[in-house]
């Protein structure tokens, strides 16, 4: 793991049970907010793909029928429905992103990095023993709370960027009315 945080205290020693326990519960308590918040992205990205993908579908069908009965590149509603697929599929692209491959650093600690030689087979007291499996947890979980934290907030801006790409659906009526317009002003005056 690079750029792990590590605990800095020297007497370490001091710390009690107690104290351990707490360090330890507040710390998972927080990672288990960050794999929360990504649940929520998730859900959120799904929910908009959920609506994107049947509209983004018909607009499709409805294209590849207009092309089948030979329909002009100027008619409105299809010149307007041409350019909503860009839009749609940039949208799902930030969407997808999401729901693709990524990682969720969840509590927990896997049995290889704590049942090991360095943790078991050492001088320490019981206690000591229990207290520096936590330190080792809590170098753990800071590294997990900050991988969450940076991904949920990749995901987050790609959410981000999906809905705001989506407002340029607004434009492509407005697009399609003015090329058509153009169209036949120039086609009237040159044609």
């Amino acid at each position: 793991m690079e750029n792990i945080w590590k605990f800095d205290v020297v007497m370490w020693d001091k710390l009690t049970k107690d104290s351990a326990n707490f360090l330890l519960s507040q710390s998972e308590k927080y990672l288990n907010e960050t794999v929360d918040s990504s649940k929520t992205i998730s859900e959120k990205s799904n929910k908009l793909i959920a609506l994107i993908a049947p509209g983004s579908i018909a607009l499709l069908v409805y294209i590849l029928n207009k092309l089948n009965e030979g329909c002009s590149l100027f008619e409105f509603v299809f010149l307007s429905a041409v350019l909503c697929i860009p839009v749609l599929l940039r949208s799902i692209y930030f969407l997808y992103k999401n729901i693709g491959h990524y990682k969720v650093f969840v509590s927990g600690e896997l049995p290889k990095n704590i049942a090991t030689k360095e943790f078991i087979d050492n001088d320490f007291d019981e206690n000591e023993q229990y207290i520096n499996y936590v330190i080792n947890s809590l170098e753990h979980i800071q590294y997990k709370i900050d991988q969450n934290t940076i991904n949920n907030e990749i995901r987050s801006l790609n959410n981000e960027k999906a809905l705001k790409n989506l407002l340029f659906l607004l434009a492509c009526p407005v697009v399609s009315f003015v090329v058509i317009n153009w169209f036949l002003i120039l086609c009237y005056c040159f044609g």
